[in-house]
């Protein structure tokens, strides 16, 4: 079976998520290879970034594949990730897995370009949370769409395994 290149875009390599980013990223164990695209700075106060040191080191050590990219906010309502609207022009990626914030400007031209070319997409996102406003409501659902499978845990089982 062919190893699938998969292209991981958090908003930020925080620390705390290091671990199950190295689980993901151990291809010994799955049938996937992925490389993650995220900043390096720290956006958010009290939000610690990975060490850098874990990019693109040797997976024994701990390491992940990490391409980094820069993040621009604008007045804390949306958000434009560099590199990100390219991605899917890339062939070297078989799917994507998107963070799931629907004010991420850049996510959905990325989106729209995956999905025009026939790329599997998958947001790794809480969904709706219940407490949104009807404008943010529509928004959201609207954003969804993008991706065939609605629930996490079901996208991500399918993404890494067999599922159709």
């Amino acid at each position: 079976m062919k190893i699938k290149n998969i292209a991981l875009l958090p908003d930020r390599f925080a620390s705390y998520r290091l671990p199950i980013f190295q689980k993901l990223r151990d291809s010994k164990r799955n049938n996937f290879k992925l490389t993650i695209f995220a900043d390096i700075k720290e956006d958010v106060k009290g939000v610690k970034i990975a060490d850098t040191s874990y990019a693109n080191t040797n997976q024994e050590k701990g390491g992940v594949i990490w391409r980094k990219v820069k993040n621009f906010t604008f007045k804390n309502i949306c958000f434009w990730q560099s590199r990100v609207f390219f991605l899917p022009f890339r062939r070297d990626f078989d799917a994507f897995i998107y963070w799931g914030e629907a004010n991420r400007i850049s996510t959905w031209f990325s989106c729209i370009i995956a999905k025009l070319l026939g790329r599997k997409i998958v947001f790794w996102s809480h969904g709706i949370y219940g407490n949104e406003k009807p404008i943010k409501l529509y928004i959201r659902k609207l954003f969804y769409k993008f991706q065939k499978l609605r629930y996490l845990n079901r996208s991500l089982a399918c993404f890494f395994n067999t599922c159709k």
